[in-house]
């Protein structure tokens, strides 16, 4: 339902802007994706963009809030991929740069 709700540069940072909505809430999402673009930042890349954007109003959720996406994807993701159920993330699409 989340993905279907977000919009993002490559299917990566969509899926992206879905888990971050759906561990933070689908609000923080578009507020983030503020904070980016007021920041300079392009705010349809989650990786090395929006989710280097902080909100300083809940500093004490950022750690957690940030790496999920990128925990998913890059971590967790490797599983499912190797039981033929999803295709991976390129390692270029999830780096921070």
């Amino acid at each position: 339902e989340l993905y279907g709700k977000v919009s993002g540069l490559t299917e990566c940072d969509r899926m992206a802007f879905a888990l971050s909505g759906y561990n933070s809430g689908p609000g923080w999402v578009i507020k983030d994706k503020a904070i980016a673009r007021k920041s300079g930042r392009n705010p349809e890349m989650y990786f090395g963009s929006v989710e280097l954007a902080v909100d300083s109003r809940r500093p004490e959720y950022l750690a957690e809030n940030k790496n999920y996406p990128k925990r998913i994807l890059t971590i967790l993701q490797t599983l499912y991929v190797n039981w033929g159920r999803m295709i991976a993330c390129s390692q270029r699409s999830t780096n921070a740069s």
